[in-house]
């Protein structure tokens, strides 16, 4: 079984000698000379983060700084300053605790480093629990939103486009009468017919009757464009509001990709230009709702680590029992050091909202429930790529009973 990893910031060889013989028994311990090593390693492969207060190159506090600055990962002072002044300082900056060095220390080590990695355990899954209940409740008010809103504006457009159908087939059918009536002016040879003909050929072309129900035509041709416009962002919105709805559902998932993109363009748009390349997809068994909310996610994630402008692809396409859906951008790439972390809950609060990368956490376990898999990787260049997989009759879907997940 292999060793869970503790990492120990420490310049006295002696005493971190003695901190190994304390934990090697449960724990590997990998062993920093320097502070500054510390802001060029991968915290989050840590279990615990021990550190001296004393280092020749930065002082402990600023190190501690760092750490709870860039990770979760539970870090314990480990100094020889036995100062209640230091303690309650490193206490305040996030220390999960203060040990002063001495036998006493090193035997209560790993009992101390047990009960840490315990406590942060059970906080990091409430912490989780309150972040999936508050995605659902924000994720159901923006369905209710969506819902309510498409319904008010779906009744005033049944007014704008069933009457915009009955002006076109008017002035069609007023069209044709006219053309109908101008005919027979030119076959009457009466004097009062002649003098209507006459009156006709001194208007200009933009003044006749013909050229005046052309531009009638013209504008309730844009005018039925733009409210079909309306109609599929008002679907769109229907469409994405049913992430509450329990049933499992057979749907093509180019058509979800496509609402999403609805809801989200003027968003996304600000700062890319957005590439589909739809594949040939079959319908998938799933829940709809929830993996809307997982391309929503990943498309604003990536929307906002675009530094000035750059390109939005999504690619789709089927592989044996498999569909796989590919969302990339250029013009800005995920930190390599947030790569391997991307998808844990962020709850450290010296996290900026974009480092929090909120929601691709729950993104992770709707595709891990949906028996799928999410990867995560940069580019060349300046980019970077979500992968999701996705079996087209999940096994685990099957049978739900009790339907989806909150999430």
């Amino acid at each position: 079984m292999q060793k869970k990893r503790i990492l120990l910031c420490e310049d006295d060889e002696d005493q971190a000698l003695l901190v190994q013989d304390a934990l090697e028994d449960k724990y590997a311990l990998d062993i920093l000379s320097l502070g500054q090593r510390v802001f060029e390693t991968n915290l989050d492969d840590y279990e615990v983060i021990l550190l001296d207060y004393n280092l020749p190159d930065i002082s402990g506090l600023e190190v501690l700084q760092e750490v709870v600055r860039r990770t979760e990962v539970p870090a314990i002072m480990l100094t020889g300053e036995d100062n209640i002044q230091l303690a309650v300082e490193a206490l305040k900056i996030g220390a999960y605790n203060y040990l002063v060095k001495g036998p006493s220390a090193y035997t209560a080590l790993p009992i101390v480093v047990q009960k840490t990695t315990e406590e942060y355990n059970q906080k990091r899954k409430n912490q989780e629990l309150e972040l999936l209940l508050f995605q659902k409740e924000k994720t159901a008010a923006i369905g209710q939103l969506a819902a309510s809103t498409s319904h008010e504006i779906c009744n005033p457009l049944s007014f704008i486009t069933g009457n915009l159908a009955f002006i076109k087939e008017y002035t069609q059918e007023l069209e044709t009468i006219f053309n109908d009536f101008l005919k027979k002016l030119q076959q009457d040879p009466s004097n009062l017919a002649q003098s209507y003909l006459e009156k006709f050929q001194t208007l200009t072309d933009k003044d006749t009757p013909i050229s005046l129900i052309g531009e009638i035509k013209h504008a309730v041709n844009d005018a039925m464009e733009g409210a079909e416009r309306i109609r599929r962002i008002v679907q769109g919105l229907l469409d994405f509001s049913n992430v509450q709805r329990t049933e499992l559902e057979s749907v093509n998932l180019n058509k979800s990709l496509a609402n999403t993109l609805q809801i989200l363009r003027y968003e996304l748009t600000q700062k890319a230009k957005i590439i589909t390349e739809y594949g040939d997809l079959p319908s998938i068994t799933c829940y709809p709702g929830q993996l809307n909310q997982v391309f929503m996610n990943i498309l604003i994630y990536l929307s906002q680590i675009i530094k000035q402008k750059g390109d939005i692809k999504i690619k789709t396409y089927q592989k044996n029992k498999n569909i796989f859906i590919e969302i990339s951008n250029t013009g800005g790439q995920i930190p390599e050091k947030k790569l391997s972390s991307l998808f844990m809950p962020r709850f450290n609060p010296y996290l900026s909202e974009h480092e929090k990368a909120v929601g691709l956490n729950v993104s992770y376990e709707i595709i891990k429930h949906h028996g799928g898999e999410i990867e995560v990787k940069n580019l060349p260049g300046s980019g970077s790529k979500f992968t999701i997989r996705l079996p087209i009759q999940p096994p685990n879907l099957t049978g739900d009973k009790n339907g989806p997940k909150n999430y």
